[in-house]
């Protein structure tokens, strides 16, 4: 049984690995040329030059950089440090047969990483040339988001409140300050979103569920999407836009089907990648003339969806998942002091 399991897992990291292939220019396996089969198991030369640079553009400098190099056959890795000098700049040079990886920390910014896969370039041909990973001496740049004005906002993850549908075929609101259900089914007061969940579910294998999270329609709220700053601690913008063109009062639906013992035959379909996340504005106050004359703004943080009958969020390990309200009217500032405390508690 043992072996068994241990061949499946083994199967499926195949799989995923497979799956998570970028595209190139040609097929992967036509660009893994004898050239790039020797490089992989006797090294290559490589050389990369970053720039390290702040959120405003600015460089910076005499900072510490931790590289890691990668050799795949045989397995093998190598710590090497560098400093930035007086542009932001440092350079990465080596003999490698994998990857190179580097990590950037510095007081009063959130760390970033960047890397390379040198035989999974997309778009890159050849791979190899006269010994060197191509493109060799490539220029890159790191950003380094500084820690400008973290706040508390009201966070809210996975279960907290019981988001669960208390209800089907009806629009349930959902209080983002307090991660409540609305009334009846909740101790929620604001209806800063609606929820409505429908369909069946059998049992834990066979579902066929809708769930719809609609942004009401109040004057001026909606919620538009932005994509993650994956390479940093903090992965999301400062603060939300006020420009009312930005937002838009709009539906996501989400749809889930799960089938008894047809792996291939489940599915889900959802509106917003793993990679995304979500800027609302709610609670609108408008004046006798229509003007917008308050709103609060918060963020949806992983890949919100439903399914299951239940409304949630997954993130990739080691992300902050979840609602982020910020309670003070007419303030976009979506910098968590929740993400600080936790680096604290990283040692960061």
């Amino acid at each position: 049984m043992k072996k068994i399991i241990v061949f499946a897992v083994a199967s499926i990291a195949f799989s995923v690995a497979l799956a998570n292939i970028p595209k190139h220019s040609a097929t992967y396996y036509e660009a893994i040329t004898p050239e790039v089969q020797k490089a992989q198991r006797k090294g290559a030369k490589a050389k990369i030059i970053y720039r390290v640079m702040d959120d405003e553009g600015m460089p910076v400098t005499n900072t510490a950089v931790v590289g890691t190099w990668q050799n795949d056959y045989p397995r093998k890795t190598w710590k090497e440090n560098f400093v930035t000098d007086d542009k932001g700049v440092f350079v990465a040079k080596g003999k490698v047969g994998g990857r190179f990886s580097c990590h950037i920390w510095k007081d009063g910014y959130y760390s970033s990483c960047a890397g390379v896969n040198f035989h999974w370039r997309e778009g890159i041909s050849p791979l190899v040339k006269d010994g060197k990973w191509q493109p060799y001496g490539e220029e890159k740049t790191i950003i380094l988001k500084r820690k400008k004005n973290p706040i508390d906002l009201k966070w809210h993850t996975w279960g907290i409140g019981g988001y669960n549908a208390p209800a089907t075929n009806e629009w349930i609101g959902l209080d983002f300050e307090k991660g409540q259900w609305c009334a009846p089914y909740g101790a929620g007061e604001h209806k800063d979103v609606l929820v409505r969940f429908s369909g069946v579910v059998i049992d834990d294998f066979t579902w066929d569920t809708k769930t719809e999270v609609s942004f009401t329609n109040v004057p001026y709220a909606g919620y538009y999407e932005m994509s993650k700053d994956v390479y940093s601690e903090m992965k999301s913008c400062y603060a939300a836009s006020t420009n009312n063109a930005s937002y838009i009062d709009r539906t996501m639906t989400f749809v889930s089907h799960g089938a008894r013992g047809i792996s291939p035959n489940s599915q889900t379909t959802d509106k917003l990648a793993e990679y995304k996340y979500v800027v609302f504005r709610t609670r609108c106050v408008v004046d006798d003339k229509g003007k917008l004359v308050s709103a609060h703004y918060g963020k949806l943080m992983g890949e919100f969806n439903g399914g299951f009958m239940a409304l949630g969020f997954r993130c990739a390990y080691g992300d902050q998942c979840g609602i982020f309200f910020n309670p003070t009217p007419n303030d976009p500032n979506l910098e968590d002091m929740e993400t600080i405390n936790r680096l604290k508690l990283q040692g960061r």
